[in-house]
């Protein structure tokens, strides 16, 4: 998941400075990929790093639609691996005096 977001953040970056790109650069671009034989334009790496963000977005919206619960906050004290070690003893009790969970 941390990959996932991780290239959702760099796309997005990558948008960001080629929506920041003055017409002077655009066209300056353009020549200069022209120049080596590529066709691509300025608004063409805008419209693949849209695709792109929107499609990594969709992926991550899967993932998390796959678990079958809301992700846990916790904002109290005690670290990640001790509040996991709590809730799995809360469970494991819950088990054994046969509550359904």
């Amino acid at each position: 998941m941390r990959e996932g977001l991780q290239e959702i953040h760099e796309n997005t970056q990558w948008l960001v400075r080629l929506l920041s790109m003055s017409p002077e650069q655009r066209v300056a671009l353009d020549r200069a990929r022209l120049q080596q034989g590529e066709l691509t334009t300025h608004a063409d790496d805008v419209r693949r790093a849209l695709t792109t963000v929107m499609e990594q977005a969709e992926s991550m919206i899967q993932l998390l639609d796959q678990f079958e619960a809301a992700p846990i906050i916790y904002t109290g004290q005690g670290s990640t691996a001790e509040v996991l070690a709590k809730l799995e003893h809360l469970i494991s009790l819950g088990r054994k005096a046969g509550v359904d969970l």
